[in-house]
């Protein structure tokens, strides 16, 4: 495990998306823990950490493209920059919906989807460069990936293509930006013992033929859990010398 403790580096400010559980609620937990600041975006707010007086709360739904335009500059709002150790964006919010053959998806959901899991990353990681591009800080990006972007997953056409777009997105930032500019990760955290994990587990095989591989991970105890996963996105986000635009994932840091 990695990450600040020093006093001197308190000031350093984390927005992260899905606040709210999983993954992100273990990332929450373990920043506030060590005194950093926090601002946590989710659809459904997060009353545990509401009284810790280091921990801003914005309820957005980033589906919505119009909640995802004006997130960054609400969260910069809570961002003291000329005290600012280190400034993080963590885009971890994202969905499985519509999970299903192509031929039987309603269009509605692959526009929902897609806004989700690949525009509002986009959305959110323009802002933060034109926002944060010149403070003097360190600055970083990291996206949560998945398996799903590197390999066609039968059902899953749409989560695939958003997660397929977050690692190109990740790769372009870090070309443009370079090494001494804004720091720009895809982390794919692998399978973990979350809510989605149980979405995926109560499908149906006409619409996700893999259903029973994924209820044997359950069985078998293949899941890893978010606050362990937590430890290794955060030993990623502050390394020193990670790489421009660097797609990596859980398996890679274990080792």
């Amino acid at each position: 495990m990695w990450y600040y403790t020093n006093e001197e580096d308190v000031m350093n400010y984390y927005i992260i998306t899905g606040a709210s559980k999983g993954l992100g609620e273990k990332l929450v937990d373990k920043l506030l823990a060590e005194g950093h600041k926090v601002i946590g975006v989710s659809r459904s707010g997060h009353s545990s950490h509401k009284k810790d007086e280091n921990y801003t709360e914005l309820k957005m739904d980033l589906s919505i493209e119009c909640e995802a335009k004006t997130l960054i500059e609400r969260a910069a709002l809570h961002i003291e920059v000329e005290n600012a150790k280190g400034i993080y964006l963590i885009n971890n919010a994202g969905g499985l919906d519509p999970i299903g053959p192509v031929g039987s998806l309603d269009p509605d959901a692959i526009m929902k989807s897609l806004t989700l899991n690949i525009a509002a990353p986009m959305i959110l990681s323009n802002a933060f460069v034109k926002i944060f591009n010149h403070v003097d800080c360190r600055r970083r990006i990291v996206t949560l990936s998945s398996g799903a972007g590197k390999r066609p997953i039968s059902g899953w056409n749409a989560y695939c293509v958003g997660k397929a777009g977050v690692d190109m997105m990740t790769r372009s930032i870090g070309l443009e930006q370079g090494k001494d500019g804004i720091g720009a990760i895809s982390f794919g955290p692998g399978i973990m013992d979350t809510d989605m994990q149980a979405q995926i587990r109560s499908q149906e095989a006409s619409s996700f033929k893999d259903v029973e591989m994924f209820r044997g991970f359950k069985t078998d105890g293949a899941l890893r859990q978010p606050e362990n996963v937590a430890d290794l996105l955060l030993k990623v986000l502050h390394d020193d010398n990670i790489e421009p635009g660097l797609v990596t994932d859980v398996k890679e840091v274990e080792s």
